[in-house]
Formats: structure tokens, sequence, C-alpha cells
């Protein structure tokens, strides 16, 4: 019996042991999580495995990511089968109410020290210019809402703005009689759908090309566009302003063509209008006003681009030897045919070659263009652009010095617009580039071979006017015209892009209305 007893004994030992590890009757205590990160509250749960229901709102009082409540108080015990219910906030309320303080006086680690302390995460900060406030000194801020409320909310987009001091804008002194200021007649004869977007209506596209293959009566419409675009009291305009030279954006296919290309394994075939009486009529009115056409031609075979104002986006098939001869021989027709008007003071033989188009390609076509028009006219100014490689000094040097040139000029093209490397640029850094950089582009040539700036604007990125109203937008207008003006009166000339644009946006491309508007001088002869 004895021997019974023990085993009963032992075998009650074991289950009571086993009793106590059994997860249905063991307990555990809950911390007090509220204000903890959320991620202790997942360890604690995996180690002790207990199940949680957890979810998260916007919470102004409670950090991101820490607890805002729990189902169980901490401090009490919980068996094994218990969930616990955990919030924790997601963040700060992005539709909390912000109020913005008085930051007159104020510095920019002011700023981000309050827009710290209130999570708000969408801000920038930008100079400016002020007449009224010392440099560095806090202008004002704007809210960018998503939408039509008078609250300030987390999420919208603060700007601030601090000063560069006032903004001094130079007076334009044209100082040399000699230098040549003209307009460009852009968009005229070789269509780009961003100065006339209306007439490129349910057009995919906006070069000529594209224009021709999809406009519903597209002779019709293109006629009309010669017609009515520019018409002879523009010239009479341009004469009045003391505007003495046209630079005049011609086609490839001024004579009328049909052309085929085939791009990404795609045959394309075109029909070209023949614009060239409606060219004719422009040299005519150029006679009439006294005023001197540079025939700039401004696409060619295949595109030398591939920009729209090549003729075809997206396409540089030019420096084939069969694209190159036809532009040659059209340069030649082009010569022998206009050399008769009085009004022809020169010819451009190619516009913006892209940067794909080989150097030497490049340079022999132009030794070629130039004895091809010197066959038909011996006196005509010849223009070479610099294929957007006018850095590259040494092998323009050698190619101006080695050549017998006469009556020849170098075409640079200065925007400060285009390309993400402006997006930091304020009016300030835009005037002191134009003084600096680009002064020197037209020095660089100096003695070697005279340089014409045949396109400029005063186009700049939309930061340049953050927080200006409309007064302070036409002084950077004006500053940046005049800084320009009178840095190109030292080169051979220029011609700004362009006359008109047929939109009531671009107003910094629209030559007439910048003059209308007496953003820019309203008289350039000199004599």
């Amino acid at each position: 019996m004895k021997r019974i007893f023990l085993l009963f004994t032992f075998v009650t030992l074991i289950g009571s042991l086993a009793a106590c590890d059994d997860p249905d009757t063991r307990t555990v205590t809950v911390p007090d999580f509220v204000g903890s990160a959320y991620g202790d509250v997942l360890a604690w749960a995996k180690d002790n495995d207990i199940e949680l229901d957890v979810s998260s709102e916007y919470n102004d009082d409670v950090d991101p990511r820490a607890v805002i409540s729990q189902s169980v108080a901490g401090g009490t015990d919980i068996d094994p089968d218990t969930v616990l219910v955990i919030v924790y906030s997601r963040g700060y309320d992005p539709d909390g109410v912000i109020t913005v303080p008085d930051f007159t006086g104020s510095t920019q680690d002011d700023i981000v020290a309050w827009l710290s302390e209130v999570n708000i995460t969408k801000y920038a900060f930008f100079d400016t210019f002020s007449p009224d406030i010392d440099e560095g000194g806090f202008v004002g801020y704007d809210v960018d809402k998503a939408d039509d409320r008078d609250d300030y909310l987390r999420r919208d987009n603060y700007t601030f703005y601090f000063s560069k001091g006032e903004l001094v804008i130079e007076p334009v002194v044209f100082d040399n009689p000699g230098t040549i200021r003209g307009v460009n007649l852009g968009g005229w004869f070789v269509l780009e759908g961003w100065m006339a977007p209306d007439l490129f209506e349910g057009v995919s596209g906006s070069d000529e090309t594209i224009f021709m293959q999809e406009k519903p009566n597209a002779m019709e419409a293109i006629e009309e566009h010669w017609n009515t675009f520019i018409v002879e009291d523009d010239f009479a305009w341009l004469a009045e302003h003391g505007v003495e030279y046209v630079r005049l954006p011609i086609p490839w296919w001024l004579f009328g063509e049909e052309f085929s290309y085939t791009h990404d394994g795609v045959t394309h075939n075109v029909t070209y209008g023949r614009s060239l009486p409606y060219i004719e009529q422009a040299m005519e009115w150029a006679e009439t006003y006294g005023i001197n056409v540079l025939l700039d031609l401004h696409t060619a075979p295949g595109s030398q681009n591939g920009f729209d104002n090549g003729g075809i986006t997206d396409v540089l098939q030019w420096p084939r030897p069969e694209n190159v001869a036809k532009t040659v021989a059209v340069l030649g027709d082009i010569a022998e045919h206009f050399s008769d008007y009085d009004s022809l003071w020169g010819i451009q033989v190619l516009n913006e070659p892209g940067w794909g188009v080989d150097m030497t390609i490049l340079q022999n076509f132009y030794v070629d263009s130039y004895h091809e028009v010197r066959q038909h006219n011996a006196d005509v100014w010849i223009a070479f652009h610099d294929g957007f490689r006018n850095y590259l000094f040494d092998s323009w040097n050698n190619f101006f010095t080695t050549n017998q040139f006469h009556n020849v000029f170098f075409d640079i093209h200065l925007y400060q617009t285009f390309g993400d490397g402006w997006g930091d640029y304020d009016i300030f850094d835009h005037v002191d580039f134009v003084h600096n950089e680009q002064m020197q582009t037209i020095a660089r040539y100096d003695g070697v071979v005279p340089v014409v700036i045949g396109e400029w604007s005063l186009g700049l990125q939309g930061n340049v006017y953050e927080g200006l109203d409309a007064s302070g937008a036409n002084d950077v207008r004006m500053a940046f015209n005049n800084a320009q003006m009178n840095v190109y009166e030292d080169a051979f000339g220029w011609f700004f892009w362009s006359y008109k644009i047929d939109r009531d946006s671009h107003l910094e491309w629209d030559f007439r209305r910048l003059i209308e508007q007496d953003l820019i001088p309203d008289f350039y002869s000199t004599e």
C-alpha cells in the first residue's frame, strides 16, 4: 500500500506542475503603454503571446506612433486569451487648424523651429527683393491651400520669403550705333504649337509635320495662318519703333514638298505647303518699311534637332549625307531666289543643329553652305549657329580662322530657362549671370568672329516670381531685360524671340506686348 501511495503522490505532483504551465491558467500583467512607442507594444505582445487589435488615428496631443489608449488599464492581470486593443497615433492631424504667428523680425531658424513644433512638413523658403526690408529680413509668407477656405491647415503648403534687398533696374543704354537690334518673326512660316495653341486644336503634337498630317483641312488652315498671323501693319509697327532688322524663320520646304521618312519602323509621308509667295510678300513689306531681313533656315530634311522648331519632334535624321546634301541645295535655291530683294540682309544656313550632330559633319556643312550661297550672292551676311556648343572655343576658333570667310557671324542663343539648372536662381542670380557668364560668352569670340544673339527672351522659371505681386513680377521682367540689352549691346547684334505669341500667356516672349505694357524700351534705332 505504501508503494501505491507514493506512486499516486508522484503522479499528482506531476499533474500539478503541468497545470501551472497550462496557458489557460497563467496570467500576464499589462504595462501602462499610453504615451509609449507602438513598437514597444508589439515587442511585449510577441514575448507574452498576447493577441493585439490595433488601430490608429490622427492626434495632435500625442507623438506620432505613440500609444493613445489601451483597452486594459496598466497593472491589470489578463489571461492569455484576452485580446488587447491598442490605438496609436498615426501623426498630427493634417486637417488641424494652424495659427501662423507674426514673424516680423524672425530668422529662418526661428521659422524652422516653429514648423517643427507644429509639425508642418510641406514648406519652402525663397529669397525675394524688397525696397523696404533690409537684406536677410523676413518679408512675408504664402499658404497654398488645396481647397477654398479661410483656415490654414497643417497639410497646406507654406512658403516663406526673405529679402535680398532692393532690386535695382539698370537703365538701358543703346550706346553702340553699329549694334543690330532686331526681333524674330517666329511661328509664322515654321509652326510651333506653343506659340499658337488655338491653331493646333485637334493635333496631337506641336510641329508642322504632324500638323499637316492631322489637322482637318490642313492646307486651308495653314494658308489662313500665313495670311493673318503677321500682316503689313506689323511691319509698319516695327518701323515706327525703330526696329530695322528681323530674323525670319523659314522651312526647307518653302517651295512645297512631298517628303517621306521612317522613324521607329514606321514610314511617314507628309505634304508640306508652298509658303514661298507669302515669304516673298514679307520681303516686299520689309523693303517698303526699310527693314533688313535675315532669312533663317529653321528646319532641315529629317530634322536637325528633334525639336518642334526643327519640323519633326523627337526625330534627328538630318546628319544623313542625303539630307545634308539636300539642305545645301535648298540654301542655293534660297540665295538665288531672294538675292534680288533689297531687304535681304543675311541668310542663316541652319537654326539650332542639335547636340547629337557630329561637329565635323556640322562644320563641313557650314563650309559647303557658305560656298553654295556665295555662288549666288557675294556679300550677303551668312550666319552659323553654334550647335549649342559655343564653349568649344578651340574648335570654333580653328574653324573661323582657317577658312577664308567673308561677312559671316556666329549665332548664339542665350536662354536662362531651359533645363533644371535654373531652379535655384532668383532674379539677382539671373542678372549676375548675364553680366558675367553671358558677357564672357560674347567676349570669348572677340577678334575671331562677330557674335549675334539670334534668340533670347525674358523667359524664366516660375520660382523667380514666387511671392511677388504683378508690380514685382514686372520689375523682374524689366531688370532681366535691361541687363540683357546692355550686355548684348557689345555684340554684333541680337534678335528677340519673338515678335508675337498668339496666346494670353507667355508675355516674356512677346516683344510687342512687352513694349505695349511699357516693360521694355519702345524705340531701337540710334540714328
